[in-house]
């Protein structure tokens, strides 16, 4: 059987952080709800391109549909190359490969991402979404920078993989 022990210091707030939501400009949905029939305005956008984990997109999908909270997938296109606010609350990134986030998102789909959190949206990063958010990610003995730094601090973590069984280290 295989272990995994998972150890993460800095910013579990990050993962998970769906509600509540602060106030959102009146031209964005304000209440996370379904938008009217025609509109292309989604609350949520789910970032679903290079480095995503597929199962971590349908999974928060689900999840949404399941609430009843709107919600759109958005690629690396959209991501660099437009102003996030004007369609949506929040973005998501899943778990998946961080380094991959970095690679894809330009210097100004950063700056789109943080406009959209600093005009009070929300950024939900779960794994990989989280660490990309940090400012700085500690992983096997190596510490790796990133720009987007919502969180101008330290993402460590520590994976263990054992065949010993679940109760050993």
């Amino acid at each position: 059987m295989m272990r995994l022990d998972t150890q993460f210091s800095g910013f579990l707030f990050f993962i998970l952080t769906l509600f509540p939501f602060s106030a959102f400009a009146q031209d964005r949905p304000t209440d996370f709800q379904t938008p009217a029939a025609g509109s292309s305005t989604a609350s949520i956008a789910v970032y679903a391109d290079s480095g995503a984990w597929s199962e971590g997109i349908i999974a928060f999908e689900k999840f949404l549909d399941w609430k009843g909270l709107s919600h759109a997938r958005v690629f690396r296109s959209e991501v660099n190359g437009s102003d996030l606010r004007v369609k949506y609350a929040a973005i998501y990134f899943p778990g998946g490969d961080a380094y991959s986030y970095h690679q894809a998102i330009t210097t100004t789909g950063e700056n789109h991402i943080r406009d959209l959190v600093n005009g009070g949206g929300a950024y939900i990063g779960v794994c990989a979404g989280a660490y990309f958010a940090a400012q700085t990610l500690y992983w096997e003995g190596n510490s790796y920078t990133y720009t987007l730094a919502l969180f101008a601090g330290l993402a460590r973590v520590r994976c263990t993989i054992s065949n010993r069984g679940p109760d050993t280290q």
